[in-house]
C-alpha cells in the first residue's frame, strides 16, 4: 500500500464534506434535511462509490483523481444528498421522528439501496 491512497483518500473526504457545508443552512436544517446533520459519512459514501476503490493505492492509476476530486466529487456528494433526503421524505412520512429512526439500520440500508 503506497501512501499516495491516503492522501487521495483525504482529498476525496474533504471535498465532499466541504460540499455538504456549502449547502444552505435551511435545506440542511430544516425538515428531512437533518439527514445531513445526522449522517454526513452515509451521504459521502454513497456519493464517492464512482470512484474506483482498486485504483486508490496505485501511483500510476491512470483514473483521473486530481479531475475527480475538484469537479465531481462535490456535485455526486449535493446530488446524492438531495436524493437520499427525498428517499427519506418518501420513507418516514411526518417530522420530528429523528431521534426514534435514526438509530434503525434498516432505515440506512433502504436509502442506498
Amino acid at each position: 500500500m503506497e501512501p499516495i491512497g491516503i492522501m487521495r483518500a483525504v482529498k476525496v473526504w474533504r471535498a465532499a464534506n466541504a460540499a455538504l457545508e456549502s449547502m444552505p443552512l435551511s435545506r440542511r436544517n430544516a425538515g428531512h434535511g437533518k439527514l445531513v446533520t445526522y449522517a454526513p459519512a452515509i451521504i459521502c459514501w454513497e456519493a464517492c462509490r464512482f470512484l474506483p476503490p482498486r485504483e486508490l493505492h496505485v501511483s500510476a492509476s491512470e483514473f483521473r483523481w486530481g479531475d475527480a476530486v475538484e469537479t465531481r466529487v462535490g456535485y455526486a456528494t449535493l446530488e446524492t444528498a438531495d436524493r437520499l433526503i427525498r428517499r427519506y421524505e418518501n420513507l418516514e412520512k411526518g417530522r420530528h421522528k429523528y431521534i426514534q429512526k435514526a438509530p434503525r439500520l434498516s432505515l440506512w440500508k433502504d436509502l442506498v439501496s
